[in-house]
Order: structure tokens, then C-alpha cells, then sequence
């Protein structure tokens, strides 16, 4: 889904991907498939829930890549701040800790069972 969001004579376009599918670095860049899940699919076997499909792939240079990524650590730090999110820490073979959202977030209900 993408549109154009914004005001004035600059709109810029927004475009809705479930997430990041894949991530590959080769010839100076990365790329990384987005996909959506797909409800005319079939489910998958494991969780019952629509397969992620590849929707599209962003390219980035390597230092956009990395800029990028130091964006969204910093809001993943501040969601863990606000309590959106929950850091978890696996082992030291780990790059990072693993981040999962919490119960409830403030603002929003879930209706999921």
C-alpha cells in the first residue's frame, strides 16, 4: 500500500510493508526484502497465520544502511524507555539484545487471542 502523505508542494510517499524478510550486503550495499503477509496464500502450517511475501527491496549504500540502523536503535530505545517494548537479553554470541513488545501499549487495545 503506498500513497502520498505530507503537505505543501513536498508530499512525500508512504509505503506499508509487515516487515523485513531478508537483508543481504554485497557489492557496497544492502539490501533488504520487504514483505507483507498475504491473505490469498495459504496459512502457514506451524502458526495457522498468511505466508510473508517479498513485496519490495529497498538498496541502500552501506553508510545510509548504518545511519538507518542508528535511527531505529535509538527509537527502539526509547520505546524500551517508555515501556512499549521489552529488552531481552540472549547470550554473548548475540550482536544485540532481542526486542519484544509488551503486553499492552498505551494508547492502543489489541483484539488478538
Amino acid at each position: 500500500m503506498s500513497g502520498n502523505v505530507g503537505s505543501g508542494t513536498n508530499p512525500v510517499s508512504e509505503i506499508f510493508v509487515d516487515g523485513v524478510g531478508g537483508i543481504v550486503f554485497t557489492k557496497g550495499t544492502v539490501r533488504l526484502e520487504l514483505v507483507c503477509a498475504s491473505p490469498f496464500d495459504s496459512p502457514t502450517p506451524e502458526k495457522g497465520e498468511p505466508p510473508m511475501v517479498p513485496r519490495q527491496r529497498l538498496v541502500l549504500p552501506l553508510e545510509g544502511f548504518l545511519r538507518s540502523f542508528g535511527v531505529m536503535q535509538n527509537l527502539v530505545n526509547k520505546l524500551a524507555q517508555e515501556g512499549i517494548v521489552k529488552r531481552t537479553d540472549r547470550g554473548a554470541s548475540e550482536l544485540s539484545s532481542v526486542v519484544t513488545p509488551t503486553s499492552a501499549i498505551p494508547g492502543e487495545s489489541s483484539n488478538e487471542q
